[in-house]
């Protein structure tokens, strides 16, 4: 297992990126988000407490492209079924979540929206055999009248095992994690391309170590990976790390630092549509709830 990293590798690589970061968040003055703060966010803020941060459980959020609209996960208790929602921000304020309309009846969490096309992890049946033991991967189309009928990605995509937590790119890749033979942990990170409109077979990512990592999330620009990770380096149970490209290749990975990461668990990461911001999931007890932060505001963090 190569050795860890705490620090971000690349002080140039890191000087650019945050620049484009700078340039990032002038031009949203001119274009105003509604999870946008007028001053910089030095530290993690509750998102929209008491309307999608409850004493429920929520988790895997991700934007429509205009930064108008939330999906995520949620569920009463861990014993409880997970169900996607849906939240709207109108009136200059974000609306009481609902549940999607062809969510609610089996397990379905992890929301990717890429602005046609909502993917999402599932134990729904996929014949009649009734809801499976573990998550596959599932995607439904956005149409003009709502919501098409969920679509079992696959093989190659799905396999005997666990997969879950989708994230696409522009390019259409598919991110995911995945128990299956062939990666150095138990739960590893997965990217499959899409070619003629099918997945190719997945790869493993070549950062993954010993432990779990999961729940990536690629820069839209590829600069960097954010990711989960119980690895070495871990400031409590399980934390957020990033790494990144380097002349087309993946570099050291880095803890994203003591801002976010914490004694409990950091997971889900989301990146806001203009890229200003993380948004994640702080997992402490029986409670979990969605956070924001400036995303300059973690890098070169000890």
């Amino acid at each position: 297992m190569p050795a860890f990293h705490r620090t971000v590798p690349t002080p140039l690589g890191v000087a650019t990126l945050l620049a484009l970061l700078m340039c990032s968040a002038h031009h949203a003055v001119a274009q105003p988000h509604p999870y946008q703060m007028t001053e910089t966010l030095e530290q993690p803020l509750l998102f929209a407490p008491g309307i999608v941060s409850t004493d429920a459980i929520e988790y895997g959020p991700t934007f429509s492209p205009d930064g108008r609209t939330l999906y995520f996960t949620r569920r009463a208790s861990w014993r409880d079924t997970p169900a996607l929602y849906v939240s709207h921000f109108e009136g200059g304020a974000w609306q009481k979540p609902t549940v999607l309309p062809f969510s609610g009846q089996y397990s379905d969490e992890y929301p990717s929206f890429d602005g046609n096309r909502l993917y999402f992890a599932s134990k729904r049946p996929i014949d009649d055999s009734g809801e499976r033991s573990h998550n596959d991967l599932w995607v439904v189309e956005r149409t003009e009248g709502g919501w098409g009928t969920p679509q079992h990605l696959p093989p190659p995509v799905n396999s005997d095992g666990i997969d879950s937590h989708p994230h696409t790119t522009e390019k259409g890749e598919l991110y995911f994690h995945s128990n299956r033979t062939g990666g150095p942990g138990g739960v590893d990170i997965y990217r499959a391309e899409l070619v003629d409109g099918h997945y190719t077979e997945p790869m493993v990512m070549p950062f993954n170590s010993e432990a779990t990592d999961g729940e990536a999330i690629l820069d839209p620009q590829e600069r960097f990976i954010i990711f989960y990770s119980e690895r070495e380096g871990t400031k409590g149970n399980g934390d957020l790390f990033i790494v990144y490209k380097e002349d087309g290749a993946w570099s050291s990975v880095a803890n994203l630092g003591a801002t976010i990461n914490t004694a409990d668990y950091e997971w889900t990461p989301a990146l806001s549509p203009d890229g200003r911001y993380l948004f994640y999931a702080h997992l402490a007890g029986n409670d979990s709830d969605l956070y924001q932060v400036e995303l300059s505001r973690l890098l070169n963090q000890p």
